[in-house]
């Protein structure tokens, strides 16, 4: 087990020391993602978890320059992660889209939101995203 004192919780598989900012991750979305890893059979890695408004600028700064706002993320309030198998496979990928789904259908990921890029997937789940009418969503993208 893998304690989390920030959130006050005990997950199976994924320990802060994986996270950039594991003190901005929402507690609903870590036991969520924890499920996943789980329902998954192997390891994910985190490429991106919970950013902070500076750093989610930084990364949309040639939108910002161009008078465009930057998106509303999940990643603002530490219900996001970008992340990849270990291990990389067409066959892990397609699992992860698979739980994903799947937990969704069952009501467990109720504000699903899933991105297939082309070096890693984005997972969401946001209630203020729902509330906007945006979630449950699924999208293609390319990796920054």
């Amino acid at each position: 087990m893998h304690h989390w004192p920030w959130q006050g919780l005990a997950l199976r598989y994924f320990s802060p020391s994986e996270y950039d900012h594991p003190e901005l991750m929402d507690p609903a979305f870590l036991k969520i993602i924890d499920e996943w890893r789980e329902r998954c059979g192997f390891g994910i890695v985190v490429i991106d978890d919970a950013r902070t408004k500076e750093e989610h600028e930084a990364l949309y700064r040639a939108e910002i320059q161009a008078g465009k706002q930057p998106p509303n993320s999940a990643h603002l309030r530490g219900r996001a992660l970008d992340c990849r198998p270990v291990a990389p496979s067409r066959e892990r990928l397609l699992i992860m889209v698979g739980e994903a789904i799947q937990m969704w259908r069952e009501g467990r990921w109720p504000h699903l939101g899933l991105e297939i890029a082309t070096h890693h997937i984005h997972v969401d789940s946001d209630p203020e995203l729902a509330a906007l009418g945006v979630r449950p969503h699924i999208w293609a993208g390319v990796s920054k």
